[in-house]
């Protein structure tokens, strides 16, 4: 019986920790997601450029 007490108070701590780890990560997945795709925006926005300035 002890040890189904101590159960849940062993374990509550680490679900909050867990989800937070899991939450970070996905923010730091999104930032470099939108960072690399704005990334790839302005060079292909420079390569637009180079083009229309390059002699036909």
């Amino acid at each position: 019986m002890k040890t189904l007490a101590l159960g849940p108070r062993i374990l509550r701590p680490y679900v909050p920790l867990r989800l937070h780890l899991s939450e970070s990560a996905l923010r730091m997945n999104m930032f470099y997601i939108t960072s690399s795709f704005e990334n790839l925006q302005i060079l292909m926005l420079s390569i637009r450029q180079s083009l229309a300035l390059a002699p036909a």
